[in-house]
């Protein structure tokens, strides 16, 4: 028998249990706002998704992580409302599921944001969040010495007010999807990218109006 093999099965168990939980909150009972309802499920499906290869590729020994601290920004908007923040991440993580060839890399984002909203609304005109969310990302080269990718992921926010704007969503903790793409200069400590966020309770209560931020963001590693 391959002791490796054998070894990793208890953990792709746990991973697929945690990926069903996750299925069935974060995607059954997320609402998007009206037009956004195919862009939130090919993120929260995309994610399980790639969440599903990573766990079934699954292997400790290959798993190498390191020390990356990396500092990010951004704005982005969806109707009456509109997000500025910042984030974190301290480690990159090499894992053994590969795609094209290419690796998947595990990058943990705590990040801080502001909320804001334009013109009369019927709830708070200001709130704050802060999210932990497990960004997947993969990278590959476009030539003339750029590089593109894709990110994605689903994690957890504490949002200081259940109703902001003319949403009512009822809770303050709430599901963060992300999903994006994004380009950097080989051998650079820039990324430029383009990023949705799907910000729901998952139907823990309603109402549940979800937020759909769409915007540009900037990464910097230190």
């Amino acid at each position: 028998m391959n002791t490796n093999h054998a070894a990793g099965r208890p953990a792709r168990r746990g991973w697929r249990l945690a990926l069903a939980a996750l299925a069935l909150s974060a995607a059954g009972g997320a609402h998007a706002t009206p037009g956004a309802e195919a862009l939130k499920l090919t993120t929260v499906v995309s994610s399980l998704a790639t969440w599903g290869w990573v766990a079934w590729n699954w292997d400790g020994a290959q798993t190498r992580c390191e020390r990356a601290t990396r500092v990010s920004g951004w704005g982005a908007r969806d109707g009456e409302l509109r997000q500025a923040g910042l984030g974190l991440s301290l480690h990159d993580c090499t894992l053994a599921a590969r795609v094209a060839d290419t690796p998947i890399t595990l990058q943990p984002i705590l990040s801080a944001n502001a909320w804001s909203t334009h013109g009369a609304v019927s709830g708070a005109s200001s709130a704050q969040d802060v999210a932990l969310v497990p960004l997947l990302r993969w990278r590959t080269g476009l030539g003339g010495g750029l590089m593109g990718g894709v990110h994605l992921g689903i994690g957890g926010a504490i949002l200081s007010e259940p109703n902001i704007g003319n949403r009512e969503k009822s809770t303050m903790w709430q599901f963060s999807d992300h999903l994006g793409v994004h380009l950097e200069p080989v051998d650079s400590a820039w990324r430029l990218g383009l990023s949705y966020r799907h910000v729901s309770n998952g139907n823990i209560r309603e109402p549940n109006q979800a937020v759909d931020f769409v915007g540009l963001n900037l990464e910097f590693k230190l």
